[in-house]
């Protein structure tokens, strides 16, 4: 049996003969009754046994080895989107570990035919959720839960009592650290709620060239209670060495220096493993007592570059 070569939906037309009964019949189901699209009812067939019906052979062939067939009631199959990778998800129950993290028994399979948990996305003042509210997918896969803690950027933010407030996210799912970590607060909705949100939203990705990037965090964010927050320095730093900067934002995020004002510092991801971006966050008012704060120095080197807006 050849190796599995996932086929994107578009392609499904050149490996079925259309004049299946099986396969169309079953695609007209799931369009009718679970009002999928042509393309997500064409995959979806592909794991639809009825009766012990084979599937074509080419197809079983070309995409599914043995091991990924699942036998299951087509009108039990019902679909959904991760809220990061957006890969579908054919939701069903069966007995066999997650492909990302082989415990227990999985809720579905993903477009690669890899069995899957997932895990739902609530809302916020929980361990999950995703911050933008015109999202409503309700779920992330194993795939990506599992690899928050490598893909996800991490944001943190302080406030002159000491309270602290910890998220990794990825996309617009977001993590809470209050749930892990009795040194951070829960997140929920009010200012801190609208700053973390307009920073988690504001993030963009930048290529480099085709096989390089990394995540730029937004310049300013409006805060409706604080006015607006700006970044009043930042660049890249490397995850191997250490700096006067980098020593300063230990201080800060780990609560030692207390800020005069609200602050917040993003760590955003690079297709490098040895280097990440750093925004450092404050009122825009407050842009030269910031930087002096954090010690005003333009640091540049092995380590990092790093520049503020007031130097």
């Amino acid at each position: 049996m050849s190796e599995n070569n996932h086929t994107d939906s578009d392609e499904f037309s050149t490996l079925i003969d259309d004049t299946d009964e099986f396969y169309t019949q079953r695609v007209e189901e799931l369009m009718e009754a679970d009002g999928l699209t042509k393309a997500e009812a064409r995959r979806a067939a592909l794991y639809a046994m009825k009766d012990g019906s084979p599937l074509p052979y080419k197809v079983v062939e070309q995409l599914l080895p043995p091991e990924d067939w699942h036998v299951r009631d087509p009108a039990n199959i019902t679909s959904g989107e991760c809220a990061i990778c957006d890969d579908t998800v054919f939701m069903a129950e069966a007995d066999e570990g997650c492909h990302f993290c082989g415990d227990g028994s999985y809720d579905g399979v993903n477009d690669w035919g890899e069995p899957t948990h997932v895990e739902p996305v609530e809302d916020p003042g929980t361990a999950r959720w995703n911050i933008d509210p015109d999202d409503d997918r309700w779920f992330i896969c194993g795939g990506c839960y599992e690899g928050m803690d490598y893909h996800g950027s991490t944001l943190v933010v302080v406030m002159p009592d000491g309270r602290r407030w910890k998220v990794t996210y990825d996309g617009s799912v977001v993590f809470d650290h209050g749930e892990y970590n009795r040194d951070y607060e829960w997140l929920e909705e009010g200012a801190v709620y609208d700053l973390v949100e307009g920073i988690v939203l504001g993030e963009k990705r930048v290529p480099v060239d085709g096989w390089r990037s990394y995540s730029d965090g937004p310049s300013n964010v409006e805060v409706e209670a604080w006015d607006e927050f700006t970044t009043i320095g930042g660049g890249w730093h490397s995850t191997m060495e250490k700096s006067e900067f980098s020593e300063r934002i230990n201080d800060l995020t780990g609560g030692e220096a207390l800020p005069p004002f609200p602050m917040a510092v993003r760590f955003g991801t690079t297709s490098n493993v040895f280097s990440m971006m750093v925004d450092v966050y404050a009122p825009a008012d407050c842009i030269e007592d910031a930087a002096a704060f954090m010690g005003h120095k333009k640091h540049s080197g092995l380590a990092g570059g790093i520049s503020y807006k007031a130097d």
